[in-house]
């Protein structure tokens, strides 16, 4: 599907379902644009393979983290995306409208199991272990905290 039609068909997506707005729509066409590129890459020509649910979630999952960095979790929060459920729900928007395919056999549901939003997007930014001032920067705080 050429850009304008796509956009023309997230443009309808959005006059029918406004739970999610068009950055919802892209992050997802865009990271299985990635997806697909890769693997035509790694397969040195070849299409690239369908992605289950499964596949597709670890997809958008790797794309916003590389995308977004340390903002994914609010970015996507922002777009209304809290869950894979919701993510489910923009790829079935998407099919409805032949922007992505999906077999007979896909359904919603296959995205109720995927992963947790705040382990997959806020963990990995977290540090490995407590953060401590070095002693004089301590020392120096309490000297200034006066009440």
């Amino acid at each position: 599907m050429d850009q304008k039609s796509e956009d023309q068909a997230i443009e309808a997506i959005l006059g029918e379902d406004s739970r999610y707005p068009v950055e919802a729509y892209e992050l997802v066409v865009d990271a299985l644009r990635v997806t697909a590129k890769k693997r035509r890459g790694t397969a040195r020509g070849v299409r690239a393979a369908r992605l289950n649910a499964a596949g597709l979630l670890d997809a958008v999952r790797e794309f916003a983290l590389e995308e977004y960095g340390p903002m994914a979790f609010t970015l996507l929060e922002s777009w209304n995306l809290r869950g894979c459920r919701d993510l489910g729900e923009v790829v079935f928007n998407l099919a409805w409208r032949k922007v992505v395919a999906l077999e007979p056999g896909d359904r919603r549901e296959d995205f109720a199991t995927g992963f947790d939003f705040d382990e997959a997007f806020r963990r990995p930014f977290e540090p490995s272990r407590p953060l401590r001032l070095p002693a004089r920067s301590r020392r120096r705080f309490r000297l200034f905290r006066k009440s």
